[in-house]
C-alpha cells in the first residue's frame, strides 16, 4: 500500500509544473479579458481543456495499476483493461488538439471593432 501511495504522489508532483503553469495561463487570461475578450476567451477554454486532459492522464497513471490488479482478479480482460488506457489517452489527446487549435486562433485573430490592436493604444489608431 505504502509503495501505491508513493507512486500516485510521485505522479502528482510530476504534474504539478503544468498544473501551475495551467492556472498562470488562466489566471493571466482572464486579467485580460477586457482588453482582448475574444482571445483571453478562447485561450480559457483551451487551458480548461487541457486541464481535463491533464487531469485524465494523471487519473490514469495514478490509478492505471490498480485497474490492472483490479481486472486481474475478475473476469475483465486485458484487452479491455487496455481499451480504457487506450480511450482515456485519445481523449486526452483530442482536448490538447482542441486546445492548441483554440490558442492558435487566439494568436492569429483580428480583434474585434472595440478591441485594441496589440501595439496601439487604441482601437482607432489600427487601420
Amino acid at each position: 500500500m505504502a509503495g501505491a501511495v508513493a507512486s500516485l504522489l510521485a505522479t502528482l508532483v510530476v504534474q504539478l509544473p503544468l498544473g501551475a503553469a495551467l492556472v498562470a495561463g488562466f489566471v493571466l487570461a482572464v486579467m485580460r479579458r477586457r482588453r482582448h475578450p475574444r482571445a483571453a476567451a478562447l485561450v480559457m477554454v483551451g487551458i480548461v481543456l487541457v486541464f481535463v486532459a491533464l487531469i485524465l492522464t494523471t487519473g490514469l497513471r495514478s490509478f492505471g495499476g490498480f485497474l490492472n490488479v483490479f481486472a486481474h482478479d475478475t473476469t475483465v480482460a486485458a484487452d479491455q483493461v487496455n481499451l480504457v488506457f487506450v480511450a482515456v489517452n485519445v481523449i486526452a489527446g483530442l482536448l490538447a488538439a482542441v486546445a492548441w487549435i483554440l490558442a492558435a486562433v487566439a494568436v492569429v485573430s483580428r480583434p474585434g471593432p472595440s478591441e485594441p490592436r496589440i501595439g496601439t493604444s487604441s482601437g482607432a489608431d489600427a487601420a
